[in-house]
């Protein structure tokens, strides 16, 4: 009888580790995603910059446009 509670009690142990072993994986993997998307975003921000100066260049001087990208590029996180 003894060693039925000792062997149910370490497939239990084993079950728990295993739930918290796939748990902390999966949390990782969605942390990583997060990161990667959120790169991804900031590159779409700071291409939008470069648009944004081209359109600006056809109907303004230089300085003009240089000041507005270079707050753009500010505000994306890249300078």
């Amino acid at each position: 009888m003894v060693k039925r509670n000792s062997q149910s009690n370490s497939k239990v142990r084993k079950v728990t580790i295993m739930k918290i072993f796939s748990m902390t994986l999966l949390m990782l993997v969605v942390l990583c995603e997060t990161g990667q998307s959120a790169r991804a975003q900031a590159s779409n921000n700071c291409r939008v910059c470069r648009d944004q100066q081209q359109a600006c260049m056809k109907n303004y001087a230089g300085p003009t446009c240089k000041t507005e990208y270079q707050m753009c590029m500010k505000s994306c996180g890249k300078k």
